[in-house]
């Protein structure tokens, strides 16, 4: 899989490297807050699940196209980890993940925390000083792509 995003393309790998620890983000711009996926093939696209930075406390609104086709419109559930979205199945090679708002931040779990992953806690409430706008800034820690298997 490759990638190309609206800023820090360098980085891009960090959203699919299986390192829960690494992230990619865009600068803090909206115009920048989008990732697109390059599949090794086509294939029917039926479920995304995110890591997103701040996944307990923040809600991100999003769009999700396979090739040009819309397939997901709406905020993410807070969470303890990965989000699930069901989409629209729908056959491409090109995955994009586009933020269309500002992040809304409000812890969803009073205050769980999880005692052996101290590094992932620090990413999950981490925020970038240096983004122009945090609210515009998009954050995957992880993105992952499932398509249903016939047989």
């Amino acid at each position: 899989m490759n990638a190309t995003a609206g800023s820090n393309e360098k980085n891009v790998r960090n959203s699919f490297d299986d390192n829960e620890l690494s992230e990619w983000s865009n600068d803090g711009r909206l115009v920048t807050g989008w990732i697109t996926y390059e599949l090794e093939r086509d294939a029917v696209i039926n479920e995304v699940e995110l890591k997103l930075t701040g996944w307990r406390m923040r809600s991100y609104p999003l769009q999700i196209y396979v090739d040009d086709v819309k397939v997901f419109e709406g905020e993410t559930d807070k969470s303890l980890g990965y989000v699930a979205l069901p989409v629209t199945p729908t056959k491409g090679r090109f995955v994009t993940i586009k933020l269309i708002g500002q992040s809304t931040d409000n812890d969803a779990f009073g205050g769980i925390v999880e005692v052996e992953a101290a590094q992932a806690g620090e990413l999950d409430l981490f925020k970038d000083p240096n983004a122009t706008n945090q609210k515009g800034q998009l954050r995957i820690v992880e993105a992952e792509f499932y398509e249903a298997i016939t047989r």
